[in-house]
C-alpha cells in the first residue's frame, strides 16, 4: 500500500471511531433521558384499577410512598425469576422494617400466579402484585425478564436492572437506594 492509501484508511476509521463514539454519547443520553421521564411515575399512577393482590384487593403504589421500594417485574414462564423471586424474599425478611419489596406479576391469571408461589415455597416478606394490563413493565420500558427497580423514598429510581441479579448485587443496589433516601 502507498502513502495516501495509508493516510485514506486513518481517516476512515478516524470516522468510524468518531461515529461509534457520537452514537454512544446519543444512546446513552437518551437511556438517561428515559430514566429520568419514568423516574416520579412510580408515584404517579393516576388508575388505581390497574394493580391488585392476589385477594382482589386495588394496590395504588402512592400507598408506599416514603418508603424506599424494591420493584421486581416477573412472570411464572421466566425461568430466571424463580431464583429471583427468592432472593427478593431473603431481603425482604432483612430489611422488611426500612423498605417496600414489590414483586409485580407480569398479566398472568391469579390462580396460576398462587400455584406458581405455593410451588416456590413462603413469600410472607414481599407483596405479591397484579398487574393485568402490564402497565409496570411498559412504564419502565421493560425489554427482559425479569426487571428490578430501586427506588428511594420520594419514588426516584437509584437503579434498574435488566435481567437477573444475585443476593450481593441486589443487596449493594438496597443500600444505594438506602442512602438516598437520606
Amino acid at each position: 500500500m502507498n502513502k495516501s492509501s495509508y493516510i485514506t484508511l486513518a481517516v476512515i476509521i478516524i470516522i468510524l471511531v468518531l461515529a461509534g463514539w457520537y452514537t454512544y454519547l446519543v444512546k446513552t443520553k437518551n437511556a438517561q433521558d428515559s430514566v429520568n421521564e419514568i423516574s416520579n411515575k412510580i408515584f404517579q399512577t393516576d388508575t388505581v384499577e390497574m394493580y391488585t393482590d392476589i385477594n382482589g384487593n386495588q394496590i395504588n403504589f402512592d400507598t408506599f410512598s416514603g418508603k424506599p421500594l424494591v420493584v421486581n417485574s416477573w412472570a411464572t414462564w421466566c425461568p430466571f425469576c424463580q431464583n429471583e423471586l427468592k432472593i427478593l424474599e431473603k431481603l425482604a425478611e432483612k430489611y422488611n422494617n426500612d423498605v417496600v419489596f414489590l414483586a409485580v406479576n407480569r398479566k398472568e391469571d391469579v390462580r396460576k400466579v398462587i400455584d406458581y408461589l405455593d410451588s416456590l415455597g413462603t413469600f410472607s416478606h414481599i407483596k405479591i402484585i397484579l398487574d393485568v394490563n402490564d402497565s409496570y413493565y411498559a412504564s419502565i420500558d421493560g425489554f427482559t425478564m425479569p426487571e428490578t427497580v430501586f427506588y428511594d423514598k420520594k419514588g426516584d429510581i437509584v437503579f434498574h436492572k435488566r435481567g437477573s441479579m444475585s443476593l450481593p448485587e441486589m443487596e449493594k443496589y438496597l443500600k444505594d437506594a438506602l442512602n438516598s433516601s437520606f
